[in-house]
């Protein structure tokens, strides 16, 4: 379990956002929130780049469960999505700061909650549109 553990927070510390950010000619850590995450991403470099960057924190979570789940079973699984949440959150490559880690533990939900997520994806959905809408245009 420790090793499932260890992998999944080397796959969360991988800076993701930072990396589309960039090659889209954007400093996330500089900009906006200064948070390294989707939202600072909708926020500074658009659609687009919040969608890539989604889709990658959602990737470290799935793969973090997969890799802990084949390395020891469902409890090695949690274990390493945990792990690359905290990777995520407490970034190494970034003096110990990152994300807020919900994609992340969203792609972690996803793979080893299949169910659950599949029930909780509607009232996400509308508590995102509704925040949306309250913020305007």
């Amino acid at each position: 379990m420790i090793w499932a553990a260890l992998i999944g927070y080397a796959v969360g510390s991988v800076p993701s956002a930072d990396a589309i950010a960039r090659l889209r000619g954007i400093d996330l850590r500089h900009t906006g929130s200064g948070n390294p995450g989707t939202a600072n991403a909708l926020r500074i470099g658009g659609a687009r780049t919040a969608a890539m960057v989604l889709l990658l924190d959602l990737a470290k979570g799935a793969a973090a469960g997969v890799a802990g789940r084949a390395i020891g079973g469902d409890a090695a699984g949690a274990a390493a999505a945990v792990a690359a949440i905290a990777g995520q959150v407490r970034n190494p490559w970034f003096g110990f700061r990152g994300g807020k880690g919900l994609g992340v533990t969203g792609g972690g939900a996803l793979v080893l909650w299949p169910l659950g997520m599949a029930a909780a994806l509607a009232p996400i959905a509308l508590t995102a549109k509704l925040l949306g809408a309250a913020r305007g245009p």
